[in-house]
């Protein structure tokens, strides 16, 4: 996967969603990290278009807090490698770059 064409700010939330993953104690990288981290990413989009669409924040992060506790944990050092679902998100993000005529992975 190429993350040379992430923006800065998608490059800090792919990096939020690991330290998520490494707190936890998770083996890896799973997409409740990556919207977590999204959903608490200021100066983005994300946090617009939830509340657009009347997601209530609050809850969203409850939930994906609750869905993180029942992930995997191993006692030694996490390995906070990407997931195999965490892995097929960025790479359907690279994949419509091409759709959608642009050159960067953005929040």
């Amino acid at each position: 996967m190429n993350t040379n064409n992430f923006t800065i700010k998608a490059t800090e939330a792919l990096q939020n969603a690991q330290q998520l993953a490494y707190n936890s104690k998770n083996p890896n990288i799973e997409n409740e990290h990556l919207l977590l981290a999204l959903s608490t990413q200021q100066d983005t989009p994300v946090i617009y278009l939830l509340k657009k669409n009347n997601v209530s924040l609050t809850i969203l992060e409850t939930k994906l807090t609750e869905a993180i506790a029942k992930l995997p944990i191993i006692e030694t050092e996490p390995a906070t490698g990407l997931g195999r679902a965490a892995t097929a998100t960025l790479l359907k993000a690279n994949s419509l770059l091409k759709s959608y005529k642009d050159e960067f992975v953005t929040p």
